[in-house]
């Protein structure tokens, strides 16, 4: 999860994927604050690619302890990154557990399998995702994580639907800037069926209640 460092300001921003986070490096780059924690390449679909060539980034800088988490640093769970601390706050970004998790599929299709029918991989990737939580009773891979293991209970917590652009600007005092979206899967004219909509209910049951959307 990336760290943000300005003044005498630590904040945890805990990025859920697909939930606007690549955009919100950029923003507080751009607002003068230090970043860290964060591991990607520098290939023209990566992040790390328009770090490099807007602030000169190559090498973001890492604090703490990685303490076996095999996955992106900007993706850690809450277990993992309160280790980082402490830190002055640390909000989130949450989404729609339905929207949420038709666009990681949406991403996983364009980034992995792009050149195949959507329908064929996402069919795939919903059958996968399913024989792990049926294995493990709960999903592991960080893209589909449920979205209640990132924050802490004091993380501020912003809906991805509420305006939250301007909410954030405000508590950090940040230039509001109309900020164009980063690492969007192509549009595709589907849908989750309505088996599939039911197991997201189901699966994702607790983000549905903690954060106030309706099944």
């Amino acid at each position: 999860m990336p760290i943000f460092t300005k003044d005498d300001q630590r904040v945890y921003f805990a990025h859920i994927p697909k939930t606007a986070g690549s955009a919100i490096y950029v923003l507080f780059l751009r607002n003068g604050w230090s970043l860290s924690n964060v591991q990607t390449g520098l290939g023209k679909k990566r992040i790390g690619y328009r770090l490099n060539k807007e602030f000169g980034l190559k090498d973001i800088p890492f604090e703490g302890e990685r303490h076996g988490f095999e996955h992106s640093l900007q993706h850690a769970p809450q277990d993992i990154w309160v280790r980082w601390g402490p830190f002055t706050s640390s909000f989130a970004i949450v989404r729609d557990p339905y929207s949420k998790f038709f666009s990681g599929v949406r991403y996983f299709w364009n980034v992995k399998r792009a050149s195949e029918p959507f329908e064929d991989v996402a069919r795939n990737k919903i059958k996968k995702l399913k024989r792990q939580f049926n294995k493990n009773g709960t999903i592991t891979e960080p893209m589909f994580k449920p979205q209640f293991l990132y924050v802490a209970p004091d993380t501020k917590v912003l809906r991805f639907e509420d305006s939250w652009l301007p909410k954030l600007c405000a508590m950090y005092g940040l230039e509001n800037q109309d900020l164009e979206r980063i690492n969007e899967g192509n549009a595709v004219q589907s849908s989750l069926s309505q088996s599939d909509r039911e197991w997201v209910a189901k699966t994702y049951a607790k983000d549905f209640e903690t954060f106030g959307y309706e099944v």
